[in-house]
């Protein structure tokens, strides 16, 4: 080992104790708690978010299907009345609605298991802080 990797050595060590004689332990320590409760809340707000953003997937999901069984009314009547043309249209819509639905379906899935996920990494954060 030469000399100035001791030296270096040596120097940062010395700085490492002067540094620590220097901090104060109590201070360190609210300061981590500050950064902890701060962390919790964001994480708190970040859930909230991915609730409210299901809520409205759940309330375009409910309207989506209303318009569906809408169309698919529309279809029977129009099937019975023989338009073919006006069928065609209906049935390209209905399938596009329920291609959305399921997507839409997917997606609140997702979100539930983010939103459980987020509330059990609070949860266990919050004991932590505690």
């Amino acid at each position: 080992m030469s000399i100035a990797t001791r030296f270096v050595r040596l120097w940062k060590a010395d700085l490492h104790g002067v540094m620590e004689s220097i901090e104060d332990k109590g201070l360190l320590l609210k300061q981590c708690l500050r950064e902890m409760q701060d962390e919790l809340e964001s994480k708190e707000a970040a859930l909230n978010t991915l609730v409210k953003k299901k809520e409205k997937a759940k309330q375009e999901q409910e309207s989506l299907q209303q318009e569906n069984s809408t169309v698919e009314k529309d279809l029977e009547a129009a099937v019975s009345m023989d338009k073919d043309d006006i069928s065609r249209f209906l049935i390209k819509k209905r399938l596009l609605l329920c291609r959305h639905l399921q997507e839409l379906a997917g997606y609140i899935q997702r979100l539930e298991q983010d939103i459980m996920n987020g509330q059990e990494a609070v949860a266990v954060r919050k004991s932590q802080y505690e």
